[in-house]
């Protein structure tokens, strides 16, 4: 169960985007920081770090101290994070971000994620078998490139009686100019094989080159493939 966060706290940042389209990704402003839209019906913010918080049995941050913090009560509970992005015009736009489902049962309770209103990923409690730690979401919003102001909100409604929690941090947006420049610096070298490598392990979703639902050899051939082809 959650606490109800009344302490303001000061800034810090946990890693640094090459491009910060989406400002504090990982929330180390804290809450109230001014640069999330944030509400919580129970708790005033979603935003949390442990020693307010707890755990509610989960991880906590991803990295970091604070984290997102959607649900934690056996009230109905809402809660909102929003800010407006700007995506530059690229060939390639993601969005990346940390997911976890400790606790949950109730398939009507969900986190949501949308730009200018139009629903991109949506999760449910009964997914929380599949989310025990947290899992990395990749999102295509390429469509949203070069296409001005964006408005990015995670959202969730829980519906009380049991305690559902969803768990967001490491918020960022990607850009590529080639798929295989891994690591988006413009460039495609020995490190773009070893971001892939690596990405791989994890099973993040861009690393299933053929988008077939599976992580195998043929996804490291794709890749090479991707990384002759790349006019870098």
């Amino acid at each position: 169960m959650r606490t109800l966060f009344v302490v303001f706290a000061l800034a810090g940042a946990p890693f640094s985007l090459k491009a910060q389209i989406v400002q504090q990704g990982g929330f180390e402003a804290g809450p109230y920081a001014g640069i999330w839209q944030e509400s919580s019906t129970n708790f005033g913010t979603p935003i949390c770090r442990v020693s307010v918080c707890g755990t509610g049995t989960g991880t906590g941050p991803k990295s970091g101290v604070y984290w997102a913090w959607f649900g934690g009560s056996l009230l109905i509970e809402h809660g909102l994070l929003a800010q407006n992005v700007t995506i530059p015009a690229s060939p390639g736009a993601t969005l990346e971000f940390e997911l976890e489902i400790k606790v949950g049962i109730n398939p009507l309770d969900f986190l949501e994620v949308r730009l200018d209103d139009s629903l991109i990923g949506r999760w449910t409690a009964d997914q929380s078998p599949q989310f025990q730690k947290y899992v990395p979401i990749s999102i295509d919003i390429t469509p949203w490139a070069g296409s001005g102001v964006a408005r990015l909100e995670f959202e969730s409604l829980c519906l009380g009686g049991t305690f559902s929690n969803f768990f967001v941090d490491d918020i960022r947006i990607s850009l590529s100019t080639c798929y295989a420049d891994c690591e988006e610096d413009g460039d495609k070298d020995v490190f773009d094989f070893l971001c892939f490598q690596s990405r791989f392990a994890a099973h993040d979703p861009y690393a299933d080159c053929e988008n077939d639902g599976d992580w195998d050899v043929f996804d490291f051939l794709c890749f090479q493939s991707a990384f002759a082809a790349c006019p870098l």
